[in-house]
Protein backbone atom coordinates (compact mmCIF):
# COMPACT_ATOMS: atom_id res chain seq x y z
CA UNK A 1 0.00 0.00 0.00
CA UNK A 2 3.13 2.02 0.43
CA UNK A 3 3.72 2.32 -2.92
CA UNK A 4 0.40 3.54 -4.64
CA UNK A 5 0.33 6.24 -1.56
CA UNK A 6 3.98 7.11 -3.15
CA UNK A 7 2.56 7.16 -6.53
CA UNK A 8 -0.28 9.34 -5.83
CA UNK A 9 1.85 11.59 -4.32
CA UNK A 10 4.41 11.60 -7.26
CA UNK A 11 1.20 12.42 -9.52
CA UNK A 12 -0.43 14.86 -7.44
CA UNK A 13 2.90 17.30 -7.42
CA UNK A 14 3.11 16.96 -11.16
CA UNK A 15 -0.56 18.12 -11.23
CA UNK A 16 0.87 21.00 -9.06
CA UNK A 17 3.42 22.14 -11.67
CA UNK A 18 0.66 21.94 -14.57
CA UNK A 19 -2.00 23.88 -12.58
CA UNK A 20 0.80 26.36 -11.47
CA UNK A 21 0.64 27.48 -14.87
CA UNK A 22 -2.75 28.73 -15.58
CA UNK A 23 -4.37 32.17 -14.41
CA UNK A 24 -5.73 31.86 -10.33
CA UNK A 25 -9.28 32.98 -11.98
CA UNK A 26 -9.44 29.53 -13.80
CA UNK A 27 -8.05 27.90 -11.03
CA UNK A 28 -11.62 28.34 -9.17
CA UNK A 29 -13.87 29.06 -11.94
CA UNK A 30 -16.89 26.74 -11.65
CA UNK A 31 -16.71 23.17 -13.98
CA UNK A 32 -19.19 19.78 -14.88
CA UNK A 33 -17.69 17.27 -13.03
CA UNK A 34 -15.02 16.62 -10.03
CA UNK A 35 -16.23 18.58 -6.61
CA UNK A 36 -16.92 22.03 -8.83
CA UNK A 37 -13.83 23.87 -9.25
CA UNK A 38 -9.65 22.62 -10.10
CA UNK A 39 -8.44 23.83 -6.64
CA UNK A 40 -12.07 22.68 -4.48
CA UNK A 41 -10.98 19.37 -6.53
CA UNK A 42 -7.56 19.37 -5.20
CA UNK A 43 -8.26 20.27 -1.34
CA UNK A 44 -11.22 17.44 -1.68
CA UNK A 45 -8.11 14.92 -2.44
CA UNK A 46 -6.22 15.61 0.09
CA UNK A 47 -8.93 16.16 2.71
CA UNK A 48 -10.44 12.92 2.53
CA UNK A 49 -6.74 11.49 2.15
CA UNK A 50 -6.10 12.56 5.73
CA UNK A 51 -9.53 12.32 7.37
CA UNK A 52 -9.76 8.85 6.82
CA UNK A 53 -6.35 7.60 7.53
CA UNK A 54 -6.61 9.61 10.75
CA UNK A 55 -9.71 8.08 11.72
CA UNK A 56 -8.78 4.47 11.30
CA UNK A 57 -5.70 5.35 13.66
CA UNK A 58 -8.27 6.82 15.92
CA UNK A 59 -6.87 10.23 16.11
CA UNK A 60 -8.67 13.35 16.69
CA UNK A 61 -10.84 14.41 13.66
CA UNK A 62 -9.71 16.68 11.21
CA UNK A 63 -11.73 18.92 9.67
CA UNK A 64 -10.68 21.91 7.04
CA UNK A 65 -12.33 24.70 5.98
CA UNK A 66 -11.89 25.15 2.11
CA UNK A 67 -12.13 28.94 2.34
CA UNK A 68 -8.89 28.41 4.51
CA UNK A 69 -6.90 27.53 1.32
CA UNK A 70 -7.87 29.64 -1.41
CA UNK A 71 -4.82 29.72 -3.37
CA UNK A 72 -2.67 26.98 -5.14
CA UNK A 73 0.42 27.31 -2.67
CA UNK A 74 -2.30 27.12 0.31
CA UNK A 75 -3.61 23.72 -0.85
CA UNK A 76 0.01 22.65 -1.96
CA UNK A 77 1.63 23.26 1.54
CA UNK A 78 -1.50 21.52 2.88
CA UNK A 79 -0.38 18.74 0.61
CA UNK A 80 2.83 18.53 1.84
CA UNK A 81 1.89 18.59 5.88
CA UNK A 82 -0.45 15.85 5.05
CA UNK A 83 2.14 13.58 3.03
CA UNK A 84 4.35 14.03 6.83
CA UNK A 85 1.63 12.62 8.51
CA UNK A 86 0.49 9.97 6.62
CA UNK A 87 4.27 8.62 5.49
CA UNK A 88 5.21 8.49 9.65
CA UNK A 89 1.33 6.63 10.29
CA UNK A 90 2.24 3.78 6.94
CA UNK A 91 5.69 3.28 8.18
CA UNK A 92 4.33 1.76 11.82
CA UNK A 93 1.72 -0.21 9.32
CA UNK A 94 2.57 -3.59 10.38
CA UNK A 95 0.98 -6.85 9.13
CA UNK A 96 -1.33 -7.39 11.61
CA UNK A 97 -2.39 -4.00 11.87
CA UNK A 98 -3.50 -3.70 7.99
CA UNK A 99 -5.57 -6.57 8.81
CA UNK A 100 -7.27 -4.83 12.15
CA UNK A 101 -10.98 -4.52 12.06
CA UNK A 102 -11.49 -0.14 12.84
CA UNK A 103 -14.50 1.47 13.10
CA UNK A 104 -15.13 5.51 11.78
CA UNK A 105 -17.99 8.12 13.06
CA UNK A 106 -19.34 8.32 9.44
CA UNK A 107 -19.12 4.70 8.50
CA UNK A 108 -21.90 2.32 10.20
CA UNK A 109 -19.96 -1.14 9.02
CA UNK A 110 -16.66 -1.65 10.62
CA UNK A 111 -14.27 -1.61 8.07
CA UNK A 112 -10.43 -3.23 8.05
CA UNK A 113 -7.55 -1.39 8.04
CA UNK A 114 -6.34 -1.83 4.63
CA UNK A 115 -9.89 -1.51 2.86
CA UNK A 116 -9.03 1.96 4.11
CA UNK A 117 -5.92 2.41 2.51
CA UNK A 118 -6.97 0.80 -0.97
CA UNK A 119 -10.40 2.99 -0.90
CA UNK A 120 -8.54 6.37 0.07
CA UNK A 121 -5.61 5.68 -2.91
CA UNK A 122 -8.71 5.09 -5.28
CA UNK A 123 -10.31 7.46 -4.29
CA UNK A 124 -7.52 10.08 -5.81
CA UNK A 125 -7.03 8.22 -8.81
CA UNK A 126 -11.00 8.37 -9.45
CA UNK A 127 -10.41 12.10 -9.51
CA UNK A 128 -7.44 12.46 -11.27
CA UNK A 129 -9.22 11.17 -13.97
CA UNK A 130 -11.52 14.76 -13.93
CA UNK A 131 -8.08 16.97 -13.82
CA UNK A 132 -7.19 15.24 -16.52
CA UNK A 133 -10.89 15.98 -18.51
CA UNK A 134 -10.01 19.16 -17.67
CA UNK A 135 -6.11 19.73 -18.66
CA UNK A 136 -7.73 18.12 -22.07
CA UNK A 137 -10.55 21.38 -22.70
CA UNK A 138 -7.62 23.68 -21.39
CA UNK A 139 -5.77 22.13 -23.62
CA UNK A 140 -2.44 22.58 -21.14
CA UNK A 141 -0.54 19.03 -20.63
CA UNK A 142 -1.71 16.37 -18.89
CA UNK A 143 0.16 14.21 -16.52
CA UNK A 144 1.17 10.63 -17.06
CA UNK A 145 -0.40 8.03 -15.24
CA UNK A 146 1.93 5.42 -15.96
CA UNK A 147 3.01 3.09 -12.40
CA UNK A 148 6.12 2.22 -13.97
CA UNK A 149 9.23 4.27 -14.10
CA UNK A 150 8.62 5.74 -11.17
CA UNK A 151 11.27 4.38 -9.04
CA UNK A 152 8.37 2.51 -7.06
CA UNK A 153 9.29 -1.36 -7.84
CA UNK A 154 11.53 -1.76 -4.80
CA UNK A 155 8.58 -0.60 -2.49
CA UNK A 156 6.39 -3.37 -3.79
CA UNK A 157 8.96 -6.09 -3.04
CA UNK A 158 9.34 -4.84 0.27
CA UNK A 159 5.61 -5.11 1.03
CA UNK A 160 4.47 -8.54 2.37
CA UNK A 161 0.58 -8.55 2.41
CA UNK A 162 -1.38 -12.00 3.02
CA UNK A 163 -5.00 -12.33 2.09
CA UNK A 164 -7.30 -9.95 3.96
CA UNK A 165 -9.13 -10.71 7.17
CA UNK A 166 -12.22 -12.30 6.95
CA UNK A 167 -14.45 -12.45 9.98
CA UNK A 168 -16.28 -16.08 10.78
CA UNK A 169 -19.63 -16.18 9.91
CA UNK A 170 -21.90 -16.40 13.03
CA UNK A 171 -19.00 -15.99 15.89
CA UNK A 172 -19.64 -14.24 18.75
CA UNK A 173 -16.24 -12.14 19.15
CA UNK A 174 -15.69 -10.87 22.46
CA UNK A 175 -12.58 -8.68 21.39
CA UNK A 176 -12.72 -5.30 19.08
CA UNK A 177 -9.25 -5.22 17.98
CA UNK A 178 -7.76 -2.29 16.33
CA UNK A 179 -4.19 -0.77 15.32
CA UNK A 180 -2.82 0.98 18.98
CA UNK A 181 -3.33 4.85 18.74
CA UNK A 182 -1.30 7.09 21.22
CA UNK A 183 -4.20 7.73 24.04
CA UNK A 184 -4.51 4.10 24.89
CA UNK A 185 -0.62 3.77 24.85
CA UNK A 186 -0.79 6.50 26.79
CA UNK A 187 -3.07 4.28 29.17
CA UNK A 188 -1.60 0.67 29.00
CA UNK A 189 1.53 2.04 29.35
CA UNK A 190 0.26 2.85 33.39
CA UNK A 191 -1.23 -0.39 33.99
CA UNK A 192 0.79 -1.91 37.08
CA UNK A 193 0.39 -5.77 38.13
CA UNK A 194 0.54 -6.98 41.97
CA UNK A 195 2.90 -9.50 42.67
CA UNK A 196 4.34 -11.95 41.25
CA UNK A 197 3.09 -10.30 38.85
CA UNK A 198 4.80 -6.84 38.70
CA UNK A 199 7.70 -7.66 35.83
CA UNK A 200 4.27 -7.01 33.41
CA UNK A 201 4.13 -3.31 34.78
CA UNK A 202 5.16 -0.04 32.70
CA UNK A 203 6.06 3.03 34.33
CA UNK A 204 4.00 5.56 31.46
CA UNK A 205 7.54 6.70 30.32
CA UNK A 206 7.55 7.50 26.75
CA UNK A 207 9.63 4.77 25.93
CA UNK A 208 7.08 2.45 26.79
CA UNK A 209 4.31 4.55 25.27
CA UNK A 210 6.94 4.08 21.86
CA UNK A 211 7.19 0.76 22.04
CA UNK A 212 3.81 0.33 22.16
CA UNK A 213 3.00 2.19 19.19
CA UNK A 214 5.93 0.42 17.38
CA UNK A 215 2.96 -1.01 14.79
CA UNK A 216 2.98 -4.32 16.45
CA UNK A 217 0.80 -4.05 18.81
CA UNK A 218 -3.00 -3.73 18.84
CA UNK A 219 -5.62 -2.45 21.77
CA UNK A 220 -8.04 -4.28 22.56
CA UNK A 221 -12.11 -3.28 23.55
CA UNK A 222 -15.19 -5.16 24.88
CA UNK A 223 -18.59 -4.64 23.10
CA UNK A 224 -19.11 -1.85 25.60
CA UNK A 225 -16.13 -0.28 23.74
CA UNK A 226 -14.16 -0.47 27.84
CA UNK A 227 -10.71 -1.15 27.17
CA UNK A 228 -9.48 -4.78 28.33
CA UNK A 229 -5.90 -5.86 27.20
CA UNK A 230 -3.78 -5.57 23.99
CA UNK A 231 -1.84 -8.18 21.44
CA UNK A 232 1.35 -7.90 19.87
CA UNK A 233 2.94 -9.80 17.15
CA UNK A 234 6.40 -10.45 16.01
CA UNK A 235 9.66 -9.02 17.19
CA UNK A 236 7.66 -6.81 20.18
CA UNK A 237 6.46 -10.16 21.31
CA UNK A 238 10.16 -11.79 22.25
CA UNK A 239 11.97 -11.78 24.85
CA UNK A 240 16.16 -11.11 24.66
CA UNK A 241 17.02 -14.45 26.26
CA UNK A 242 14.98 -16.30 23.52
CA UNK A 243 17.51 -15.58 20.87
CA UNK A 244 20.70 -17.20 22.74
CA UNK A 245 18.12 -20.05 23.07
CA UNK A 246 17.67 -20.78 19.87
CA UNK A 247 13.87 -20.59 20.10
CA UNK A 248 13.48 -18.33 17.11
CA UNK A 249 14.86 -19.50 14.42
CA UNK A 250 12.21 -21.22 13.26
CA UNK A 251 10.40 -18.50 10.76
CA UNK A 252 7.74 -20.78 10.46
CA UNK A 253 5.86 -19.00 13.36
CA UNK A 254 4.61 -15.87 14.30
CA UNK A 255 5.32 -14.46 17.74
CA UNK A 256 2.40 -13.56 20.44
CA UNK A 257 2.24 -11.77 23.15
CA UNK A 258 -0.81 -9.95 24.90
CA UNK A 259 -1.85 -8.47 28.41
CA UNK A 260 -4.84 -8.03 30.13
CA UNK A 261 -6.12 -5.07 31.97
CA UNK A 262 -5.07 -5.64 35.63
CA UNK A 263 -8.38 -5.46 36.99
CA UNK A 264 -9.79 -8.05 34.66
CA UNK A 265 -7.16 -10.83 35.66
CA UNK A 266 -7.75 -13.83 37.77
CA UNK A 267 -11.50 -13.37 36.83
CA UNK A 268 -11.62 -16.47 34.47
CA UNK A 269 -11.71 -14.67 31.06
CA UNK A 270 -8.06 -14.82 30.14
CA UNK A 271 -8.82 -18.16 28.28
CA UNK A 272 -11.44 -16.80 26.20
CA UNK A 273 -9.25 -14.06 25.43
CA UNK A 274 -5.84 -15.90 24.64
CA UNK A 275 -8.02 -17.92 22.11
CA UNK A 276 -9.58 -14.33 20.33
CA UNK A 277 -5.81 -13.51 19.95
CA UNK A 278 -5.27 -17.21 18.41
CA UNK A 279 -8.54 -16.66 16.16
CA UNK A 280 -7.01 -13.53 15.08
CA UNK A 281 -3.55 -14.25 13.83
CA UNK A 282 -4.48 -17.10 12.29
CA UNK A 283 -6.30 -15.61 9.90
CA UNK A 284 -4.02 -12.50 10.03
CA UNK A 285 -1.20 -15.34 9.25
CA UNK A 286 -2.03 -18.12 7.30
CA UNK A 287 -0.10 -21.20 7.38
CA UNK A 288 2.26 -20.10 10.37
CA UNK A 289 2.49 -21.72 13.51
CA UNK A 290 1.75 -19.64 16.67
CA UNK A 291 4.69 -19.13 19.49
CA UNK A 292 4.77 -17.58 22.91
CA UNK A 293 7.09 -17.16 26.13
CA UNK A 294 5.61 -17.13 28.81
CA UNK A 295 7.16 -16.64 32.59
CA UNK A 296 7.24 -20.23 34.76
CA UNK A 297 5.83 -19.18 37.43
CA UNK A 298 2.79 -17.78 35.58
CA UNK A 299 0.57 -20.59 36.50
CA UNK A 300 -2.72 -19.37 35.37
CA UNK A 301 -1.32 -18.10 32.47
CA UNK A 302 -0.08 -21.37 31.10
CA UNK A 303 -3.03 -22.74 31.94
CA UNK A 304 -5.28 -20.91 29.50
CA UNK A 305 -2.10 -21.14 27.19
CA UNK A 306 -3.11 -24.88 27.06
CA UNK A 307 -6.49 -24.58 27.02
CA UNK A 308 -5.87 -22.43 23.69
CA UNK A 309 -4.09 -25.82 22.32
CA UNK A 310 0.01 -24.36 23.04
CA UNK A 311 2.22 -27.29 23.92
CA UNK A 312 5.46 -26.67 25.94
CA UNK A 313 8.40 -27.34 24.29
CA UNK A 314 11.88 -25.86 26.46
CA UNK A 315 12.32 -23.51 28.80
CA UNK A 316 15.09 -20.91 28.49
CA UNK A 317 16.17 -17.54 31.14
CA UNK A 318 16.10 -13.90 30.27
CA UNK A 319 17.28 -10.66 32.12
CA UNK A 320 13.96 -8.80 32.68
CA UNK A 321 13.84 -5.66 34.70
CA UNK A 322 17.47 -6.50 35.31
CA UNK A 323 16.94 -9.55 37.02
CA UNK A 324 16.78 -13.30 35.41
CA UNK A 325 13.55 -15.11 34.95
CA UNK A 326 12.88 -18.36 33.58
CA UNK A 327 10.36 -18.99 30.87
CA UNK A 328 8.60 -21.74 28.94
CA UNK A 329 8.35 -21.47 25.28
CA UNK A 330 5.04 -22.79 23.72
CA UNK A 331 4.04 -23.41 20.41
CA UNK A 332 0.41 -23.80 18.29
CA UNK A 333 1.45 -25.33 15.37
CA UNK A 334 -0.18 -24.19 12.55
CA UNK A 335 -3.53 -25.25 11.13
CA UNK A 336 -4.85 -26.54 7.73
CA UNK A 337 -6.99 -23.22 6.08
CA UNK A 338 -9.75 -23.52 3.98
CA UNK A 339 -9.03 -22.34 0.73
CA UNK A 340 -9.44 -18.69 -0.11
CA UNK A 341 -12.58 -16.88 -2.01
CA UNK A 342 -12.03 -16.00 -5.34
Amino acid sequence: MKAWFEYNWQVRDEWFEVWDQLPAEELVKERTGGVGSILKTLFHIVDVELSWVRAIEGLEDWEPRFEDYPTLDAVRRLSDDCRRQIRDILSTASDLKLRSVVQVSWHEEPLVYEEVLRHVTAHEIHHIGQLSVWAKELNVKRVSANFIDRGLGQSLLQEKHGPQLRGEEGSNVMVRIKGMNREDAENIALWTYPEPYELYSMDGSEEDIGELLNGDYMSCRDDQGQMIGFYCSGISARVPGGYEAGIYEDDGYVDFGLGMKPELTGQGSGSRFVEEGVRYLQQAFPGKGIRLAVASFNARAIRAYEKAGFERIREFASPIHGRPVEFICMIKDREQQPPSEI
